[in-house]
């Protein structure tokens, strides 16, 4: 159920398919907005079905009317919907192009607390991710849809999204995961924060990135959080009940908060030269914008290995909390420890944690000599 542009917007019961459109509110009345008495589409009336169970109902912020409500975007289990009810009047419905149209056909949302106003765009979980409304539309134009969650995708799993809870508060938009089943109940180990202040510069802004994980002591899971005048609180599941919990921004004892580790995987590499067998050289890397003590893991794979191994650990301390060098020029990574491995081709994995932006990496690769071979016509048999 969702109160907007004036109107009670219900899903039906049974299968939840069905949106029932409310009569306008009328002189600051409110019993005049829990009127149904117009239902017949073609009549003006407010009953609209959709393919998919409806699981959220959210008006897209505006500044283009006073009321700062424009269109509703109906999400189910497996797309999206608009809904013209920001037009107020109900006899020009039928008038209008495009009133109940298809919005993100393949994105759905996972549930009525996953989806949060930020600005003029709303953000949602769905059961591929994190997603911005906004950026989901524009890349409909493309292949893919890219999502917010690509810094960190182990967190966002994919079972226990109808109770999904998030919310923005003050600068900071916050998003439970790692879902967990207690006494049949959906829990969540922890939230992730995107911190709105880092994103904005003197310049321009900075891409979107989580600044942390929060998780509670032992014991305890998030099961619901929501914002009330720019203060965030938390309802809490323990054992012994549920506790409400006031998330504070500043003056707070953090239980755990820790930087969260992200990964960067390239495309397998083979140096233009598929077919030639060679070995790993070295790799260059260039690190800016350091903002935090910071460890990258650096592993590789050679061609249709599944497991990682294991290249060098970089650690970066910051002396002080505002070091006159935030950047390291180029950093060497040598020739891997151990016995030269050969192939034809390498992927490579970098995992850290902290602040920093990777500018460039370069992997050296060695062409080897391969031995000659006879031809055979004895038959082969792989295994």
């Amino acid at each position: 159920m969702r109160f907007a542009n004036g109107r009670l917007h219900l899903v039906s019961s049974g299968q939840r398919k069905t949106l029932q459109v409310g009569d306008i509110l009328q002189n600051g009345d409110p019993t005049t907005a829990l009127k149904f008495t117009e239902t017949g589409y073609l009549f003006g009336g407010g009953s609209f079905a959709f393919p998919n169970e409806i699981t959220a109902l959210h008006e897209v912020p505006t500044q283009d009317k006073a009321s700062g409500q424009g269109t509703m975007v109906i999400g189910t289990t497996r797309d999206c919907h608009t809904l013209r009810t920001d037009v107020t009047d109900r006899d020009a419905w039928t008038s209008v192009q495009d009133f109940q149209a298809p919005l993100l056909p393949a994105i759905g949302v996972a549930g009525p607390n996953s989806i949060v106003p930020v600005n003029n765009d709303l953000y949602f979980r769905s059961s591929n991710g994190l997603r911005s409304l906004r950026m989901a539309v524009g890349e409909q134009q493309s292949p893919g849809y890219g999502g917010l969650h690509q810094e960190i995708p182990e967190k966002f799993q994919k079972w226990g999204l109808k109770h999904n809870s998030s919310t923005h508060s003050g600068d900071r938009f916050i998003t439970t995961v790692l879902p967990k089943l207690i006494n049949h109940q959906w829990v969540y180990e922890g939230a992730v924060s995107i911190n709105f202040e880092s994103l904005n510069r003197l310049g321009g802004k900075s891409p979107v990135s989580f600044d942390g994980y929060w998780s509670l002591p032992t014991d305890h899971y998030f099961r619901q959080l929501f914002d009330v005048d720019g203060t965030c609180y938390a309802v809490v599941y323990t054992g012994s009940g549920d506790e409400l919990w006031e998330l504070q921004k500043d003056g707070a004892t953090t239980v755990e908060e820790t930087g969260l580790e992200q990964i960067m995987v390239t495309r397998a590499m083979n140096a233009q030269d598929p077919m030639g067998l060679k070995t790993l050289g070295r790799m260059d890397v260039w690190l800016s914008n350091i903002q935090d003590n910071l460890s990258i893991d650096f592993e590789y794979r050679v061609d249709n290995e599944t497991a990682w191994r294991t290249w060098e650990t970089l650690v970066v301390t910051l002396a002080s909390a505002s070091p006159t060098t935030d950047f390291i020029p180029r950093y060497t990574l040598k020739t891997p420890p151990g016995n030269k491995v050969a192939g034809y081709s390498f992927q490579f994995r970098l995992k850290w944690t902290g602040r920093c932006e990777i500018d460039y990496i370069q992997a050296y690769l060695k062409p080897l000599a391969e031995p000659q071979f006879a031809e055979r016509s004895t038959p082969i048999t792989l295994t």
